[in-house]
This record gives C-alpha cells, structure tokens and sequence, in this order.
C-alpha cells in the first residue's frame, strides 16, 4: 500500500500540474511537461525491453 502511495505521487503531481497549464495557455511549460509524461510513460517499456539500469532483476513484468 504504500509503495503504490509512493509511486503514485509523481504521476498525480504532473497530472494536477499539467492539467492547470492547459488551461493557463503556457506554451512552454506545457512542452516540458509533455515531455515529463511521456518519459513517465515510455521509460518502463524502456527498462522492460532494453534492461536498462538492470532494473528487469528487481521488477516482475507480466
């Protein structure tokens, strides 16, 4: 349970963050900030396929 807490609190915080830019029209930080998502999202495809940091001994990927 708190693992789950803890790995949730990054993607929550961008979520929130990103979601208040859009609405503000900033250009630029919603270019980083979509790039922050999208490394959230691809970096564990990454680590799954590549082994990057040689995460794949510690992570269970089904």
């Amino acid at each position: 349970m708190i693992a789950t807490f803890l790995g949730m609190i990054p993607m929550t915080f961008l979520f929130t963050y990103l979601g208040g830019e859009i609405r503000i029209h900033s250009s630029v930080s919603l270019i980083v900030n979509s790039i922050a998502l999208l490394v959230f999202l691809v970096l564990p495809l990454l680590v799954k396929k590549y082994n990057l940091f040689h995460l794949n001994e510690y992570i269970e990927f089904r």
